[in-house]
């Protein structure tokens, strides 16, 4: 079951990219739910062959995830895999400008079920699609309002 979603966001394509890319915001953020992150990598810079274990609670369950950066095109596209122990994942996040202060923001998402109550989860999740899809619409959307918001405030001063 692939999920994909795209928004159209009022700020340039290389902002967008610095953003979602701010890995260290990211673990901020997962942290602040309660997660552990470490990194598994001796990468100091952005590059492909970044990693992570994360570690923590989700859905009622404590959960590990390893995640590492696949593929990465500068202001274009980044690409993450997950591996656990019952699902794997791909994430790709394309960016493109649509002009030089606006950019189509898309993610896609592909899991993969390694076990056989994972691919029941998965399959409840596709009779469940369009609820499932509204909701990553709409967290996409917020999240897509804050780098808006974020990059105004910016460029104001």
């Amino acid at each position: 079951m692939n999920l994909e979603t795209t928004y159209e966001l009022d700020a340039p394509a290389e902002y967008v990219f610095k953003r979602i890319t701010d890995h260290a915001d990211f673990e901020a953020l997962l942290m602040g739910y309660g997660a552990n992150i470490e990194r598994l990598d001796d990468e100091i810079s952005l590059n492909v062959g970044m990693k992570w274990a994360i570690d923590g609670n989700f859905r009622g369950k404590q959960r590990q995830v390893e995640v590492s950066l696949t593929q990465l095109i500068e202001n274009e596209l980044v690409s993450y895999a997950s591996e656990s122990k019952d699902v794997n994942a791909s994430v790709d996040m394309k960016i493109e400008a649509i002009s030089p202060t606006q950019t189509r923001f898309s993610v896609g998402m592909a899991p993969k079920a390694n076990t056989i109550s994972a691919r029941l989860i998965l399959q409840s999740a596709k009779l469940a699609r369009k609820t499932l899809e509204k909701r990553i619409n709409r967290r996409f959307a917020d999240f897509c309002q804050r780098l808006e918001d974020d990059y105004r405030d910016i460029s104001r001063g």
